[in-house]
């Protein structure tokens, strides 16, 4: 089985077996997108996450399909969140987002996932306004004083115990310095 997959939920783990008891070696925030490479039965697919080609499994029923066409438009044109948590309102429920979530199709006010609609009134910054500057790390690292630790690849309060920092943008800023 081919095709893309978009979280539609706040975090979906990503795991190096295709097992709950699996370690965790990555996740996808909301609005993030990978490629089905594989089912394992019906409840587990291997992925391939598009923003870092990581590789791992994750449970089939916490993603949404989107069609390749859907898969472009929402790589091409979303915004990042800057807001450590904030909630997007649905027509029926909040979902919370964190910092680094993908609102794809994002207009500054309101975007589409499928047939579900959201309104985010919190920061978000475009990939294309993004001018990354030394005082700019300085103020997101900021945002992620004291988040605990939890290993990992790609998770949102990645830390390095090694340098006693949260990398954010290592991993969630495309243009920023690895380090």
């Amino acid at each position: 089985m081919s095709g893309y997959v978009i979280c539609p939920l706040t975090v979906i783990p990503i795991r190096m077996s295709p097992s709950h008891k699996g370690e965790m070696g990555s996740q996808l925030l909301f609005g993030e997108m990978a490629e089905v490479i594989e089912m394992k039965g019906q409840q587990w697919v291997k992925l391939r996450c598009l923003r870092d080609d990581y590789i791992g499994w994750s449970p089939w029923k916490q993603l949404r399909e989107v069609s390749p066409t859907e898969a472009v438009a929402y790589r091409k044109h979303f915004a990042y969140c800057l807001d450590v948590f904030h909630s997007l309102m649905g027509a029926e429920e909040a979902v919370p987002v964190t910092l680094g979530a993908h609102l794809p199709g994002f207009d500054g006010m309101r975007f589409s996932m499928g047939e579900d609609d959201f309104t985010f009134s919190g920061q978000a910054v475009f990939p294309e306004d993004l001018k990354l500057s030394s005082a700019m790390v300085i103020k997101m690292a900021r945002k992620l004083l004291n988040a605990p630790f939890l290993w990992g690849e790609n998770n949102f309060w990645h830390r390095q115990p090694r340098y006693g920092s949260t990398r954010f943008w290592h991993y969630r800023l495309p243009t920023a310095p690895n380090g």
